[in-house]
């Protein structure tokens, strides 16, 4: 996987510009008019504070669910790419949006 890809994706003020890049190059390579396919890249948070209704004896605060299981620290952020398309054009295979997704994230280069 491309490094730069993943560490501009960390950057989570960048990731509509890197949507908007890869739909460009994605449509680009496909023989596509701008926006055929739209391209977006979404993201889930890990839990950081979840407090439960568990009071501590002697200070009386609430516990956090992170201190209490280690499911919730084992939880991790994802980025997902899903690839949009009108119903009106010939759809590609999934192979061949695979194919080219992949070939510009391993190529992905974004101002560095």
């Amino acid at each position: 996987m491309n490094t730069t890809f993943l560490e501009a994706l960390k950057k989570s003020h960048q990731v509509s510009e890197i949507s908007d890049s890869i739909s460009r190059q994605l449509n680009q390579k496909l023989d596509q008019t701008d926006y055929t396919y739209i391209v977006d890249i979404i993201g889930s948070r890990s839990p950081k504070d979840i407090h439960m209704d568990i009071q501590d004896e002697k200070t009386g605060e609430y516990a956090v669910l992170r201190e209490k299981s280690p499911i919730v620290g084992a939880i991790q952020e994802t980025k997902v790419i899903k690839v949009y398309a009108h119903r009106g054009i010939k759809k590609k295979t999934d192979k061949e949006l695979n194919t080219a997704l992949s070939e510009i994230v391993e190529g992905f280069s974004f101002g560095y």
